[in-house]
């Protein structure tokens, strides 16, 4: 019901086929959804207006904005992660103080590493190194020594540590079978189509399962005006099969499915609350009817109902952004040197 590819990811796809496809927020992918299906001639460049970049559902900070806009125009790109850190004033002295970790490494894994690097002296200042993460909460807190450069220290621990990572986009996808890999433009393309066929097929079963509901409706009705007559011929027949054979002729002329409804009819539904109940199922049914045919007749509507059930889940499940975009010193262009 929405880009669960672009939402949730994908790693691999079965054997030897690579693929790397970071997460996103769920709100702006479904946003640029809905706008390509308004505006389907719209660009990369529209769509990242609402889709900013990778959203990863362990936050960290995304550095620099080129790695994004090469993997959502050509499918593949590099999206460098840092953790969330912050230099704080502890009991006795500096902290540093690590509340995010960027996706799919670990507390423990930057722990370990770091502890190595203490070891062997290669960072110097850090006097403790203490995990102090519970109930889903990331905490991880390097205590310094008293007069330790915080700011040096917490730039080698990005440096030599998994506290800053790249993330390698690679995003091949099946395409009617052949892997092929995506713009952003092209996974969200595939995926309306998809959505298209889903709605149109969904469509015609529904509409099939009520027409069919309907010519039952029709002849219980029909049946009830003449329920005497209905009652003697059954009444007079051999067998069941005799009497299906009776009421699909003259005078009554009933469909077999029509017939057949009508034999297994309830004495409760020759009362007026059984012929108002099935007005009433009648009008119902018609009014979907009509609904189901207007979707299947235009495919402006049909569009419009993609839209809606996005939009539906995107106001129940939407989250705020939990990666925020930075800067990253090596990602200036030209028209950032321009006054």
């Amino acid at each position: 019901r929405f880009p669960n590819l672009l939402v949730n990811g994908s790693q691999g796809i079965a054997v030897g086929m690579a693929t790397n496809i970071p997460p996103h927020n769920l709100g702006e992918v479904i946003d640029a959804t809905i706008h390509l299906i308004d505006h389907p001639a719209a660009s990369v460049e529209d769509l990242m207006q609402f889709v900013k970049g990778p959203d990863f559902p362990t936050g960290g900070q995304i550095m620099g904005r080129a790695g994004i806009l090469d993997a959502y125009r050509t499918g593949r790109g590099s999206v460098k992660l840092r953790a969330k850190a912050e230099i704080v004033d502890g009991p006795r002295g500096e902290q540093i103080v690590v509340s995010e970790v960027p996706y799919q490494t670990s507390v423990e894994q930057i722990e370990a590493r770091a502890a190595e690097l203490v070891n062997a002296r290669e960072i110097e200042g850090i006097r403790a190194i203490r995990n102090e993460s519970a109930k889903g909460v990331t905490r991880l807190v390097f205590d310094l020594k008293k007069d330790a450069p915080a700011l040096v220290i917490l730039n080698n621990l990005y440096k030599h540590t998994p506290m800053q990572s790249s993330f390698a986009v690679n995003a091949v996808a099946l395409v009617d079978g052949v892997p092929r890999t995506l713009s952003l433009r092209d996974a969200l393309v595939h995926y309306i189509a998809h959505q298209v066929e889903v709605i149109t097929r969904r469509s015609e079963f529904r509409l099939a399962r009520a027409a069919a509901r309907a010519h039952i409706v029709e002849g219980l009705l029909r049946a009830i005006d003449m329920i005497d007559a209905i009652i003697a011929t059954i009444r007079a027949s051999d067998d069941k099969a005799a009497a299906r054979a009776a009421l699909m002729a003259e005078p009554f002329e009933f469909s077999e499915e029509q017939a057949e409804h009508i034999l297994d009819m309830t004495l409760a539904r020759l009362t007026r609350l059984g012929r108002t109940n099935l007005e009433e199922e009648l009008a119902q049914l018609r009014a979907t009817i009509a609904e189901l045919e207007a979707i299947l007749g235009d495919e402006t509507v049909l569009r419009q109902v993609i839209k809606t059930e996005m939009s539906e889940i995107r106001d129940e499940f939407a989250t705020p952004r939990r990666s925020p975009i930075g800067f990253d010193p090596g990602d200036l262009d030209v028209e950032d040197l321009i006054d």
